[in-house]
């Protein structure tokens, strides 16, 4: 069984992005069939589509950008969880997931399956603001979800973000948790080294652990 396992969305013309963003495009400038020795192309993109990490700076004035992050926090120990029901993660919740000590948490959700869906859902389940704030206060230095944010859709998305980056908590959106099933794994998901950037696309990826 291999060992590791790609929780990245994929990227290209057709991948889903939060409404009013620039789409993902791959222009491609040169080809074989066109007489080119080479193939060249070039990317269009936000910097928030597929899996991708936010840093502080993208909603705290003078936060850190991607560049001066820590990049011990990408890489180790993380736990996987289930939330099965239907509605948005609360406090209550983070609390009954037995958290303590552990520093990167990906929440596993409904949403891995509306990457099957070509267009973006406002539906998708995200943190309460409440539920963020317990994060915090336990100690979580990398927290993960299975859609484009962290937050829910409409007012309490940009407050979650605040919550969470203002308290130098790591954010690691639009993954696909379809085939990690709970439990412990090593986390990888290392971000383009941009300067001033807010975020970052990553490949991110899980590695069993003896104890998963």
């Amino acid at each position: 069984m291999n060992s590791i396992i790609d929780i990245t969305v994929s990227l290209h013309d057709g991948t889903v992005v939060w409404p009013g963003d620039t789409p993902f495009r791959r222009v491609v400038e040169h080809l074989f069939e066109d007489g080119s020795s080479y193939i060249l192309s070039h990317l269009v993109m936000t910097a928030h589509a597929g899996a991708h990490i936010d840093a502080p700076l993208h909603v705290v004035e003078g936060g850190e950008s991607v560049e001066n992050l820590d990049l011990g926090i990408f890489i180790g120990p993380c736990r996987v969880v289930l939330h099965e029901e239907n509605r948005h993660i609360d406090s209550t919740d983070i609390g009954r997931m037995n958290l303590n000590g552990v520093e990167r948490v990906l929440f596993r959700t409904k949403n891995s399956q509306l990457w099957d869906a070509p267009l973006f859902r406002e539906d998708y389940i995200a943190l309460t603001v409440p539920a963020a704030e317990k994060l915090v206060e336990i100690g979580v230095k990398l927290v993960g979800l299975d859609y484009l944010s962290i937050g829910a859709f409409g007012e309490d998305d940009e407050e979650v973000h605040r919550i969470l980056l203002g308290n130098c908590v790591i954010v690691l959106e639009s993954l696909d948790l379809r085939n990690a099933e709970p439990g412990d794994y090593e986390l990888i998901a290392l971000p383009l080294k941009i300067v001033g950037g807010e975020a970052a696309p990553v490949r991110a990826v899980l590695r069993r652990t003896e104890h998963t």
